[in-house]
């Protein structure tokens, strides 16, 4: 008996390895959808395989969807009168609170753009949305807050925008700028707003704000998921945030030009005869 054991293991060794590679073996059918997928992806490198230099290739980066029209005010106020339009204006809101406190009576906050969703963040103070005021903005009182949303992104002249908001502000006031995040996934949906106009970075709001005349003191991300859920929605915010909401002030020295201590000033004397 002892003498037949070891003849035993060495047969189920053996016979071990060729069961597994007839398991392993895939059948006609498995075979067929794994050349159809192979042939597949070959037909879609081909397709995207450019000739580089010397012999060098990449795949071309895929091209984003031509955005659509700009939204009028009758898409907004539909798009704000859904549950998912009403959580992206309570979060947007929560945020302007936080970044800029409380204004109560005698204060003025101004809108441009589309900021009606967004001025009942005060409702102590006085609101008006400038885009809708019949009367030039000279007309109108220096106001403490000026917010700008839906106007930027969807501007062919976006310094034309900070100029009436530079008109509108007050010395002392805050500008809160509300722009799509490039990096995040609410610019890349056109069911919302903030996906069918043009996004923006960080860095490139922070220079069209210096270009006129403005100082960026905050920035926060927010929207991270346009969820009806306040729970779902608040996942990510810090990182993957949709939206950037911007506090600047006015940079009133920005124009001056820096004179170093102790420099001379070259002055112009009339000579007389």
């Amino acid at each position: 008996m002892f003498d037949a054991l070891p003849k035993r293991l060495m047969a189920r060794r053996q016979a071990r390895p060729q069961v597994g590679r007839q398991a392993a073996e895939p059948g006609p059918g498995v075979r067929a959808r794994l050349n159809t997928f192979s042939a597949g992806l070959f037909a879609i490198a081909r397709r995207g395989v450019v000739a580089g230099t010397r012999g060098a290739r990449h795949l071309r980066p895929p091209a984003w969807p031509e955005r659509e029209a700009p939204p009028d005010l009758v898409e907004l106020g539909r798009f704000y009168g859904t549950a998912r339009g009403a959580e992206v204006a309570r979060q947007l809101s929560a945020t302007m609170r936080r970044l800029v406190g409380e204004f109560g009576r005698g204060s003025l906050v101004a809108g441009l753009g589309y900021p009606g969703p967004f001025l009942r963040c005060w409702p102590q103070a006085r609101r008006i949305d400038a885009s809708l005021m019949p009367v030039p903005t000279e007309r109108i009182d220096p106001a403490d807050l000026v917010i700008v949303v839906h106007a930027l992104e969807f501007s062919d002249d976006p310094r034309s925008v900070l100029r009436e908001a530079w008109k509108l502000l007050a010395d002392h006031g805050r500008l809160v700028v509300v722009v799509p995040n490039r990096g995040g996934p609410l610019a890349h949906l056109p069911s919302t707003p903030f996906g069918r106009g043009r996004a923006m970075g960080i860095s490139e709001l922070d220079r069209l704000l210096a270009d006129n005349l403005f100082r960026t003191e905050t920035r926060r991300l927010a929207v991270a998921l346009p969820s009806a859920r306040p729970r779902l929605s608040a996942i990510g915010d810090p990182l993957f945030g949709g939206v950037i909401v911007a506090v600047a002030v006015k940079d009133v020295y920005a124009g001056l030009p820096l004179i170093r201590a102790g420099a001379r000033i070259p002055r112009r004397v009339m000579a007389t005869a």
